[in-house]
């Protein structure tokens, strides 16, 4: 009794310092974690204690409907408090990091103007880092915005090979879609005459980095490696880009066991088909063809909320008709099949998502990086020691400017061999890889020595002919 009413009064005394500190003041919390560790939970109980609104940092979350498949906060959960950035853009829409962070920015800054505390959510690990840290460029000029993401572009001149000039980049203003007849190689050699530091980085595959390149260069008239070098040198900046935005900033780590947190989303994804996801995707599905045949529009599954997992796993399924599925003895192996697809391709993404965090967040470099507080969501009844009472002494502690209790320890920085995130290029195989331990995998492969094989003996047929050639010339 005593320990709840300790925890009251400085949750009381918390809102009070809320209330009058300065913008300035004001701590930004952001909870990262895999997909599947719990963060809407935390985030929900965080907000239930503190003067707090919730930012979500999701890229797909913020398009309407499809609740299920992008695993939203429920609708009861969402009028518990405020959510920003979500389930407010057409599904068909393109939304960028850039767009993100110019919304999400003005929502932290006017919460933070009235003394709420943002709290930054959510499983898209880059949108997080272009809050936190100063690392994207911005355009010079607002009639240019447009220009910087991927909106705008019906109509939008569609230019051939041979109009691919360095003058003629410079002068026209660049979209996506203004390179659908031409290959991603094509434009990185481009990109490789233009700005071959920033092409070294990006694997030639990569069109939509290729292009953004691109757009920059169009926009600044100068390399975007120029720019973040540039950025790398302002005061607190470091080799991955710019200085921290908020220096008052705290990140919560929910972290869990990898098999416990296997089992766990595949548990998810049994529920969310139990929950009607079919029929949602079904619905979906329908509603677009239904609208792109109107409007005489060619099926394009690469931008909005088709990039979601989910889209790809089902979509043989959601091809076949009504009485196809009902008849067709192979249509339950197909949707057997793409729901172990979703749970695999689930648990990939995870990975990724802890990946990012260690490269990213946790590794040691030069880079100014919040206090990272792991929280273990492996026991859901340790919840109470493990995450919610940990997670409200931290934030109280950033409220009010005090020290957090000395038995809660931020993460330490981890060492990262810099080679793994090196791109290195095979040209005897015109293959790139990323990293030094693939690179040298690559080398000892069959395949690697197939193409030296084959190089060589191109060289000497070469040779053979050139000579065959001198002793015609002689005779």
């Amino acid at each position: 009794m005593k320990r709840l009413s300790s925890r009251s009064d400085s949750v009381m005394n918390t809102m009070k310092t809320l209330k009058t500190m300065s913008a300035r003041d004001v701590p930004l919390i952001a909870i990262i974690g895999s997909t599947g560790c719990s963060k809407t939970r935390l985030s929900l109980e965080l907000c239930h204690e503190f003067r707090a609104e919730i930012i979500s940092a999701d890229s797909m979350q913020v398009y309407c409907g499809l609740d299920i498949i992008t695993n939203k906060a429920t609708t009861s959960e969402r009028a518990l408090t405020p959510h920003h950035l979500i389930d407010f853009l057409d599904p068909m829409s393109r939304f960028t990091v850039t767009d993100f962070r110019n919304r999400a920015l003005k929502v932290i800054k006017d919460l933070m103007s009235r003394g709420i505390v943002p709290i930054l959510v959510g499983g898209t690990n880059y949108y997080i880092e272009s809050i936190l840290w100063e690392v994207l460029i911005d355009s010079n000029q607002e009639l240019d915005e447009k220009c910087l993401v991927f909106d705008g572009e019906e109509g939008c001149h569609q230019w051939s090979e041979e109009e691919l000039t360095k003058e003629r980049i410079m002068s026209e203003p660049i979209y996506s879609g203004s390179f659908s007849d031409i290959s991603s190689e094509i434009l990185h050699k481009i990109l490789e005459q233009l700005d071959p530091i920033t092409a070294l980085e990006i694997h030639p595959k990569n069109k939509r980095k290729v292009i953004r390149s691109l757009q920059i260069y169009q926009q600044k008239k100068r390399p975007k490696s120029e720019l973040i070098s540039e950025q790398k040198t302002m005061n607190g900046g470091s080799q991955l880009g710019g200085p921290l935005r908020f220096k008052n900033s705290v990140i919560l780590w929910m972290d869990c066991d990898n098999n416990v947190l296997n089992q766990r989303l595949d548990k998810r994804v049994d529920e969310m088909m139990e929950r009607g996801l079919i029929e949602e995707l079904l619905d979906f599905h329908h509603n677009y063809n239904k609208q792109r045949i109107s409007q005489n529009l060619s099926a394009d599954y690469s931008k909005g909320i088709f990039q979601s997992i989910g889209f790809k796993e089902f979509h043989k399924y959601l091809l076949l008709t009504e009485e196809q599925r009902k008849t067709n003895p192979f249509s339950e192996i197909m949707l057997r099949e793409s729901t172990e697809s979703l749970k695999y391709v689930t648990k990939r993404y995870a990975r990724h998502q802890l990946k990012w965090i260690r490269n990213r967040f946790l590794r040691l470099n030069d880079r100014e990086v919040p206090n990272i507080y792991r929280l273990d969501t492996t026991s859901p009844e340790l919840w109470t020691q493990e995450v919610f009472e940990p997670s409200m002494a931290i934030v109280s502690a950033y409220v009010t400017k005090s020290e957090v209790p000395s038995h809660i320890k931020p993460v330490p920085k981890i060492e990262v061999n810099e080679n793994h995130s090196k791109r290195f290029q095979c040209k005897d195989c015109s293959k790139v890889l990323d990293g030094l331990v693939a690179y040298e995998a690559h080398l000892k492969s069959k395949g690697h020595e197939y193409n030296l094989k084959l190089k060589r003996k191109r060289h000497l047929e070469l040779i053979s002919i050139l000579k065959s050639y001198e002793n015609e010339i002689k005779s």
